[in-house]
């Protein structure tokens, strides 16, 4: 394993293309080193354990920068020594990997409630779970977005994708039932709010001002059919 002393912090993109390359050298050993995989598993997770208190993505860049002390920490709790046959900073880019992406979604749901209770401070029908990209770019910069309707608790899931058949652009609306707090999916197959798929951008847009409008009507008390 590298030695700590003399790196500088790298940024958490740096460090995730890092980690990423680690889970590509040690996950494949469940096929061909079983042996090394299973007991690189329960170090792996006790590692993400060590790293459990970590808050922040800076501060899990931090850590990676002094990781040979989180692996002690992780030897030392879980009983089980760090193989010699394995690179001792593939097992900790891998675990480093597991943790950034249980921290990446612990704030995900954590912005999520925060934004549906400045919503609900507003007296807003609506909150914004999720907005990135650009509808206009197409797949240069995939729009992806998620509204949800308080009232209702369901959520307006808009995406563009590519489609296998064509390679182009397929706009995708959809509708799915969050729970109250706009943090998890309750029901992804909503009755009367069926999927509306277009090759156009301008359908695209029109398919979502409609299944709003039906979302609308639910809390209104129309039909579900």
């Amino acid at each position: 394993m590298a030695e700590p002393g003399g790196e500088t912090d790298r940024s958490i993109a740096e460090l995730r293309a890092v980690w990423s390359i680690s889970e590509q050298r040690l996950y494949p050993l469940a096929t061909t080193a079983t042996d090394l995989y299973q007991a690189a598993v329960p170090l792996v997770r006790s590692l993400a354990d060590v790293l459990a208190d970590v808050a922040s993505h800076d501060d899990l860049s931090r850590r990676w920068t002094n990781r040979a002390d989180a692996l002690a920490a992780a030897e030392a709790q879980s009983g089980f020594a760090m193989p010699s046959r394995l690179a001792a900073d593939d097992v900790l880019g891998a675990a480093f990997a597991l943790r950034d992406r249980e921290l990446a979604a612990q704030l995900e749901r954590a912005d999520r409630r925060q934004r549906v209770e400045a919503a609900r401070d507003e007296s807003s029908e609506w909150a914004v779970l999720h907005r990135r990209g650009d509808i206009e770019r197409g797949l240069a910069d995939p729009y992806q977005s998620i509204e949800f309707h308080l009232a209702t608790c369901l959520a307006l899931v808009s995406t563009v994708e590519q489609d296998p058949s064509t390679a182009r652009p397929n706009y995708v609306v959809s509708v799915i039932e969050m729970d109250a707090d706009g943090v998890d999916v309750v029901n992804i197959d909503v009755p009367g709010m069926d999927d509306r798929e277009t090759t156009d951008v301008g359908t695209f847009e029109e398919n979502a001002a409609a299944m709003r409008a039906l979302i609308l009507d639910r809390a209104a008390g129309g039909s579900e059919g």
